[in-house]
């Protein structure tokens, strides 16, 4: 159930936000799912933009901007 999904020309990985499971899922070019972030303010998120330096994922909700920091 992804409601979006983030990636980049340039980006190591693909960003997707499952928000009726309350997780962001990281997978690699190819294709391996290589990390889950689980989080219940995530169950009204919209969208997701994620900057890998930081390792910063940013949310948006109806109503406001989340910040995750993605750690390993």
């Amino acid at each position: 159930s992804i409601t979006h999904l983030f990636t980049h020309p340039g980006l190591a990985n693909v960003y997707a936000l499952d928000a009726e499971h309350k997780r962001i899922l990281v997978w690699d070019q190819n294709g391996t799912l290589i990390g889950q972030y689980f989080s219940e303010k995530l169950a009204s998120a919209l969208t997701i933009t994620v900057n890998e330096k930081t390792s910063e994922a940013i949310v948006t909700t109806t109503n406001t901007i989340l910040s995750f920091k993605m750690e390993k």
